[in-house]
């Protein structure tokens, strides 16, 4: 009887239905009190093959988040740097349309008081 070797199934949860994907699975072992026999490192081995190697962690995603977030506000700060240096140079150009139509009209004023 101890010479079987150790058959692990998968545990269901509930009334007959699968365990949640999310979850780690748990092994019920076939045999009972072949879990005493089983060593420590072999519990160990089993429970982080279960664990997926892809996970991404809470620390992982708000790294990526913060990544994201630099990159869109470098974007939006060089357009809007751009739509600044757009709207300053149509400023200046008005302020030396208007400075120059001032000096204009003021000429203008002084001619027809003279006369």
């Amino acid at each position: 009887q101890d010479s079987q070797p150790l058959r692990l199934q998968p545990a269901r949860s509930g009334v007959g239905s699968p365990a949640l994907e999310h979850s780690a699975p748990v092994a019920l072992l076939s045999r009972p009190g072949a879990a005493m026999k089983m060593s420590p490192l072999a519990m160990m081995l089993g429970a982080m093959a279960a664990v997926p190697a892809v996970a991404v962690t809470p620390t992982q995603q708000v790294v990526a988040m913060l990544t994201e977030m630099k990159a869109k506000g470098e974007k939006e700060l060089s357009q809007e740097k751009l739509v600044f240096a757009s709207y300053s140079q149509w400023a200046d150009d008005r302020s030396k349309e208007l400075a120059l139509e001032i000096q204009t009209q003021t000429s203008r004023i002084e001619e027809l008081m003279a006369v």
